[in-house]
Order: C-alpha cells, then sequence, then structure tokens
C-alpha cells in the first residue's frame, strides 16, 4: 500500500503521525481516511486521537507495544512543529519550570498558534489536561520565548513564591539565559496588557543586557 511505505519512510515508531500533515499526490482525503482506517484495523497503525496515529512501536519487556504517550503529542501539535516553534508554555506550569514557585498545576495552560478558539479552550489528549490560549500573534522560533516572558510578567506577581530583589535577579537571569534583549520587548509588548510595562520598569528589567 503506497500510504504504508510513505508513513514508515516518513515517521518513526512511536512519533505522532497528524493526518493533516499528509499530503501524497493524487491521494484525496477520503482515500486518505479510508487507507487510515484500513491501516488502523490491520495493525499497522494505532490511532491515538482523532486525527492522530502513530506505528506501534514493539515492547521489549512483553507481548504487544508501547502505548503512545500524551506528551509527545502535545509538543508536536501545540508547541513544536515539524522542527519549528508554534507554542508555549504558560502560567503557573511555566513558572513551575523556571523555578519560581512549588505549586504544580492540575491544568497546564498552552499559548498556541493552533487552536481556533479566540479566549480559551479545554482538551483532555489521554487524560493530560490543557488550557489553550490563542497567540497575540504569530509564534516563531526566533520569538516565542520573548512572547513567554512578557506573558509570564503579567502574572509573575501572583504566581511565583519568590519576591522582592531575589525575584528580580531571577528574572534578569532567565532574560539573559534566553537571550531576550529591549529591541525584542519593545517589538512585542504593546501587545500586551500596561502593567506588563510597569513590571518591566519597576524591577529594573527593560535594559538587562542579553
Amino acid at each position: 500500500m503506497r500510504l504504508q511505505q510513505y508513513l514508515e519512510e516518513t515517521y518513526p515508531a512511536g512519533k505522532p503521525i497528524f493526518s493533516a500533515d499528509i499530503d501524497i499526490e493524487g491521494m484525496t482525503q477520503t482515500n486518505l481516511r479510508q487507507s487510515l482506517k484500513v491501516l488502523t484495523d490491520r495493525g499497522v497503525l494505532k490511532r491515538f486521537d482523532r486525527g492522530v496515529y502513530y506505528i506501534p512501536e514493539k515492547s521489549v519487556l512483553k507481548s504487544g507495544y508501547v502505548p503512545l504517550s500524551a506528551v509527545p503529542v502535545v509538543r508536536e501539535k501545540y508547541l513544536v512543529r515539524n522542527g519549528e516553534a508554534c507554542g508555549y508554555l504558560s502560567g503557573i506550569a511555566f513558572v513551575n519550570e523556571i523555578h519560581l514557585t512549588t505549586q504544580v498545576p492540575a491544568w497546564k495552560e498552552i499559548v498556541t498558534n493552533n487552536t481556533s478558539a479566540v479566549e480559551r479552550r479545554i482538551v483532555m489528549p489521554a487524560g493530560m489536561r490543557l488550557i489553550l490560549k490563542k497567540s497575540r500573534t504569530e509564534i516563531t522560533t526566533e520569538n516565542y520565548q520573548t512572547l513567554q516572558f512578557l506573558d509570564l510578567l503579567d502574572k509573575v506577581e501572583i504566581y511565583s513564591e519568590v519576591q522582592g530583589e531575589k525575584l528580580d535577579r531571577a528574572l534578569a537571569a532567565y532574560m539573559r539565559s534566553a537571550a531576550i534583549n529591549g529591541d525584542q520587548i519593545r517589538q512585542y509588548i504593546r501587545l500586551f496588557p500596561e502593567r506588563v510595562a510597569r513590571v518591566l520598569i519597576e524591577r529594573g528589567l527593560a535594559y538587562v543586557p542579553a
């Protein structure tokens, strides 16, 4: 089958396959859906969720296959698509990731290009609880860290367990580690609430060298 050969040559076992990404010359969407069903019925593919498949990876511990985790699916669908950034972690989950809080959120917020929701949308792939938010502008590999940082400043004083000068130093250190400079901030800060500019100025972050 032409589709099977294409998938086996393009995707390693255990990697998410999004049907929307499959483009085979001469194959219509109807043919594609039918072919995916045939391959799934034969066990060549496993269906993870609507429009998401994978080639099963054989388990070394027992007979059968290794189920696909939600983590790579979420990353590939909402954060890094085809090697290019398309989203970023936000809210308490990101504050926790950069060690400014010990709180572990029940829901993870992701700001992404790949959602149609104007405000926010809740999804639960394989039980993972996600809140998706539409980005204020197109997220790219070049700007996602700047947008993520400005998004962080919007709520950092509420979520962070670190306060005062220690927080100032932590935020400045993060800016330097992510190579975020004043030019990048000035390019995007107009997209965020006025309090973000206030936090930048009051905490001495407006002119931190990259």
